[in-house]
């Protein structure tokens, strides 16, 4: 099916082309060849005449009209005559052609006493049948033209149709002038028709194009053959695709447009092959997104319950120590104060835990900075030093520093300040009794990085993902004992990934190190 409709529709194209080209041909011929034909020697007279003209404008008669007479006798079938004032013969073309002896003196074969040179002004306009050669030409430059005749025609020359004199059957084409120094020019053609070399012309078109048509159309017959055997190879591996086998590719190895679809069959054969694959491997990371969504709304659902429990206890322990108080229970003011003094406690862990659920919310509801600025990072170091300096001493902990002066980055003030102060706080609640934490500040390139080292227990295996989430406590009896809620590295996380740096920790053989990067941004002092 598909080679004899790809042959039967390249028969008809192969024809239909040919046919167009041999009937434009023979319709251009018979419309313009006679037109072109015309001003070819138009156009030769013309441009013999404006050379010659041009030559007499500077020079005058002189060797160099010879020269360009000759030149012209060589390229063109045609004859020159120019006369002086005087209608002295001084160019006949004869004479200057190869075919025709030499003579030294054109004037003295033409002088005024040769009667064969010259007509005396009585017969110079009579016409008879032994007219001479320069003498017939004298007469067709004074002679009167009919309209019909006439080509073109100025003020500087005449072209003109004339039939050759003496009954010879010729058509000629003509242009007359008068040249500067009122020298007489006459440039005579031979035209011949060329209707009849039209027809024959025409006549061979029709009948090569007719050979043509019938030895192309077995041409376009073999050679669509050749061309369907693998047009179909190709349709076969199409439908292969169509039904997801990817497994055929084309063999051929031609230079042409079908080699070149074939090598883009089998690209897009390895490419959807991968595309499909490529697809099943996002199905397969769909499938996990769903998953992890699955399981954010568990954690969602554990958060919600954490948090309850987390204001559960402390709800409970200052509704039953102010029950006592109501109750008069304690019976001294040291018990008073005691109960007084667990209700302030417990007040302002439930405080911190609810400020702590809104600055996770705030976080979670924004995607871009709202306060940024240039925040020194040494200098929120120093700050949280100085704010849990206090606490440091009285549990005689050791603090090593490093700060580099220059690690200034692009934030915001107050959560940058969160996160570090949480990640201070997490070291001092989890130093063991070696009792030594390490705050560094570094710039590397065009990162800045902050980290705190404390001994102690390192972070268990498989908990590392864990200790980034929510209300989750590695040790839950010791958070409690220091009042810890669980939401100090979550809210790091947050506060870090809305700065687009990175965070995490790192084991060492005595204690752990948390961290945070984030982007160098070099101090603006233009202000």
């Amino acid at each position: 099916m598909i080679k004899k409709s790809l042959t039967k529709r390249l028969i008809i194209v192969f024809s239909s082309i040919l046919i167009a080209v041999i009937f434009f041909n023979m319709f251009f011929n018979g419309l313009l060849l006679s037109k072109v034909h015309r001003e070819r020697k138009i156009n030769t007279l013309e441009n013999l005449y404006f050379l010659l003209n041009s030559e007499y404008s500077e020079n005058g008669n002189s060797e160099d009209v010879v020269t360009i007479v000759k030149n012209a006798l060589n390229n063109e079938n045609l004859r020159v005559f120019i006369w002086d004032k005087n209608d002295n013969i001084i160019i006949d073309s004869f004479p200057l052609s190869s075919e025709a002896p030499e003579r030294e003196n054109f004037k003295d074969d033409f002088s005024p006493d040769n009667p064969v040179g010259r007509p005396n002004d009585n017969d110079r306009f009579k016409w008879h049948n032994n007219f001479r050669f320069y003498r017939s030409e004298m007469f067709m430059y004074y002679m009167e033209l009919n309209d019909s005749d006439i080509i073109s025609f100025s003020d500087d020359y005449t072209v003109f149709f004339l039939n050759t004199f003496g009954g010879v059957d010729q058509k000629n084409i003509c242009l007359r002038s008068l040249l500067p120094g009122e020298y007489k020019l006459l440039i005579q053609m031979p035209y011949a028709p060329v209707d009849e070399a039209i027809s024959i012309s025409n006549m061979l078109l029709l009948i090569v194009g007719i050979l043509m048509l019938a030895v192309g159309i077995v041409v376009v017959t073999i050679t669509s053959k050749t061309i369907a055997r693998p047009v179909k190879e190709l349709s076969s591996i199409a439908k292969a695709m169509e039904g997801l086998d990817f497994s055929n590719k084309y063999s051929g190895h031609s230079n042409d447009e079908i080699g070149s679809l074939g090598d883009s069959i089998n690209s897009l054969s390895a490419k959807l092959e991968a595309t499909i694959n490529e697809l099943y491997e996002k199905n397969q990371k769909l499938q996990s997104d769903i998953d992890l969504k699955t399981r954010i709304d568990t954690m969602r659902k554990e958060f919600i319950a954490n948090a309850s429990h987390e204001l559960k206890t402390p709800l409970a322990l200052i509704s039953g120590y102010a029950e006592g108080l109501r109750d008069n229970i304690p019976d001294s003011k040291e018990a008073r104060d005691m109960y007084t003094e667990v209700i302030i406690e417990e007040a302002g862990h439930m405080d911190k835990i609810i400020r702590q659920m809104l600055d996770l919310m705030e976080l979670d509801g924004t995607d871009e900075l709202l306060n940024g600025r240039e925040v020194s990072l040494s200098m929120l170091a120093e700050a949280a030093v100085e704010s849990f300096e206090l606490i440091l001493k009285n549990n005689n902990i050791k603090l090593e520093c490093s700060f580099d002066e220059d690690c200034t980055v692009w934030g915001d003030y107050m959560r940058l300040q969160q996160a570090v102060t949480n990640y201070v706080s997490n070291a001092i609640n989890h130093v063991d009794e070696n009792g030594i934490i390490s705050i560094n500040v570094k710039k590397t390139g065009d990162k800045v990085l902050f980290s705190v080292y404390n001994s102690g227990a390192a972070i268990p295996d498989g908990e590392e993902r864990n200790i980034w989430e929510r209300f989750y406590k590695v040790d839950k009896a010791h958070t409690r004992e220091y009042g810890g809620s669980g939401l100090g590295l979550s809210i790091v996380r947050s506060v870090i990934e809305l700065h687009n740096g990175e965070y995490g920790f790192k084991n060492h053989n005595d204690g752990v190190e948390f961290y945070f990067v984030l982007n160098y941004k070099e101090t603006n002092n233009a202000n």
